[in-house]
């Protein structure tokens, strides 16, 4: 008897377990079935409308995210190239700024040239060249640019060279003080320059016979334009007997 009702204690566990009634009084009840299953047989036409509304709305979503995105790369790009674009007109401004500076520059030194005042050595002429008496030499200058010079000072000087030493040309001391004088354009001035001493016959002789040695008169002239800018003409010429004073051209130079 005992035995018997241990069996149907283990039979009915184990139908307890895969979930089996044994219960016969009971009707058969199958198992839920899944939601969608359930929603796919109920649904009506207007649940599907929804359906089919919600899965077109979730695309046009993930499309307009994929829009936006490639929206703000193109906005990034022309921001980028825009900003190139500044960077580049900012450099070509720079460079015309600079390019018009240069060229008002090179404007203001060209009207200064055409207008500032050019001061040049026209002559020497030997005034007095006899024994006992001293050298005398008169400078001539002329202003040929179109506007006066100013603060002009002369600085002449004599002195007896050899034909060998026609490479020579003397050091100018530099003045020590500057006049007040004036050359208008156009005008011709002239500056004249005595030796130390009466000249002897041996030194008449050494000029006038051997024609070894020359007579150099040289000197420099400076000067302010009207543009208060400084210049100088530095002039030498030598002298013979026989051609009067020439002009030793390659110590001229001027600014």
């Amino acid at each position: 008897m005992n035995e018997t009702k241990g069996n149907d204690r283990e039979l009915s566990d184990y139908n307890n377990k895969r979930h089996i009634s044994t219960d016969y009084n009971k009707p058969y009840k199958p198992p839920k079935k899944i939601k969608w299953i359930q929603f796919y047989r109920k649904a009506n036409p207007v649940e599907w409308f929804l359906l089919g509304v919600t899965f077109l709305l979730a695309i046009a979503n993930v499309w307009i995210v994929i829009y936006a995105a490639s929206q703000a790369d193109s906005a990034a790009n022309t921001f980028h190239l825009a900003n190139e674009s500044m960077i580049l007109q900012n450099r070509k401004d720079s460079l015309n700024t600079v390019a018009q500076v240069i060229r008002d520059s090179i404007n203001i030194q060209g009207f200064k040239l055409e207008n500032r005042a050019y001061i040049v050595s026209t002559e020497a002429i030997m005034e007095t060249f006899e024994i006992g008496k001293k050298i005398t030499v008169e400078m001539k200058f002329e202003n040929v640019g179109k506007t006066p010079a100013y603060k002009c000072n002369i600085t002449s000087h004599l002195k007896v060279i050899s034909m060998q030493d026609s490479n020579w040309f003397p050091k100018i001391q530099p003045i020590q003080q500057r006049s007040h004088l004036t050359i208008g354009n156009e005008v011709i001035i002239g500056s004249k320059m005595s030796g130390d001493s009466a000249i002897d016959s041996n030194f008449y002789n050494l000029i006038i016979e051997n024609k070894t040695y020359y007579i150099m008169a040289y000197g420099v002239i400076n000067y302010y334009d009207i543009f208060n800018e400084p210049h100088f003409t530095q002039y030498c010429f030598f002298y013979k007997p026989t051609v009067g004073f020439a002009g030793f051209h390659k110590y001229n130079d001027s600014n």
